[in-house]
């Protein structure tokens, strides 16, 4: 057969001689069929992830638990919704379909070829192109909304993606306004274990930590959800949900406790006996869903020790 390649304006004739093989998706091509789910979630998935549930509940609709997304909002004000990676945005242009212009929605995508632009844009989402936890529009994001946010919603964003999950925790503490909600699901190796936060020890060391700097009870809940990859099959990840309180943080308190809470519980740890079950490339960085052990810093003596060996 025969095909036509362009070499600047000159038009370039080739004879392939063998049939070409079946075309793969480009290398920056994200989200291929088999990969879209973490893609597929507008508000009713939402709901389901985002509530505690048991593979007894999740057996029937009528007994899946579902959070009540629009309970609990502030009467007579706009409310502030976050959607830390966003995905396509649907789940936020459901919510522009619930409120109108009565609330101010505002998306943020590490990987801006995934989003619905034009839905987006048609529901005047304002969307922030970005990587947590310290890209430049993230930090402009936080001086913007510091305290300000109502509802901060991450479904299998930052807290499973980030290199430093503790930093986009403590990053969503400051844009909420006191009394404000953040919720996650995350995922873990189905076991108390292997998670993104660690084992128990490290989350109770988180538990600490937001309690002392920060004022917040924050609960790491194990949940039941249904695979969107195996038809049936039950499995088992990690809701972190808080409360903000009334402790007053300044925007420049980020990158310390950022620091604070690398000296308190650790430096995250991919544990590489625990490959990764789901990975992409693309031109904003890997994604990949990896188990992590937190690891405190070296003492300096430690090091200069070790130094003095070699």
């Amino acid at each position: 057969m025969k095909e036509k390649r362009s070499k600047g304006k000159e038009k370039v004739e080739v004879v392939v001689i063998k049939e070409p093989k079946a075309t793969t998706q480009p290398k920056d091509e994200i989200f291929p069929k088999k990969k879209a789910w973490p893609n597929q979630r507008g508000i009713e998935k939402v709901a389901v992830l985002h509530a505690p549930n048991t593979p007894k509940s999740l057996s029937d609709e009528e007994t899946t638990n579902r959070l009540d997304i629009l309970g609990h909002l502030p009467e007579g004000s706009k409310p502030v919704i976050v959607d830390l990676g966003m995905g396509n945005g649907q789940f936020l242009i459901d919510l522009a379909k619930e409120f109108g212009r009565k609330a101010t929605l505002i998306g943020v995508s590490a990987s801006p070829n995934e989003i619905r632009w034009h839905a987006c844009n048609y529901a005047r989402i304002q969307l922030v192109k970005g990587k947590l936890p310290h890209d430049e529009s993230i930090m402009d994001l936080l001086h913007d909304r510091l305290g300000k946010v109502d509802r901060v919603f991450d479904t299998f964003g930052p807290s499973t993606y980030s290199l430093n999950p503790l930093h986009s925790l403590i990053y969503s503490a400051m844009l909420l306004k006191p009394g404000g909600k953040f919720s996650a699901i995350s995922s873990t190796e189905g076991n108390p274990f292997y998670t993104v936060f660690g084992d128990k020890n490290n989350r109770s060391k988180i538990k600490e930590f937001f309690k002392e700097k920060l004022g917040i009870d924050i609960h790491f809940e194990f949940t039941a959800i249904r695979s969107e990859l195996e038809d049936g099959q039950i499995n088992t990840d990690l809701l972190v949900t808080f409360t903000k309180g009334d402790q007053e943080l300044r925007a420049e308190d980020y990158l310390r406790l950022c620091r604070e809470v690398d000296n308190w519980v650790g430096i995250p740890k991919v544990i590489k006996s625990k490959s990764s079950f789901y990975k992409y490339d693309t031109h904003y960085g890997m994604f990949s869903i990896d188990m992590r052990t937190y690891k405190p810093f070296p003492r300096l003596e430690d090091t200069c020790d070790a130094s003095a060996r070699l």
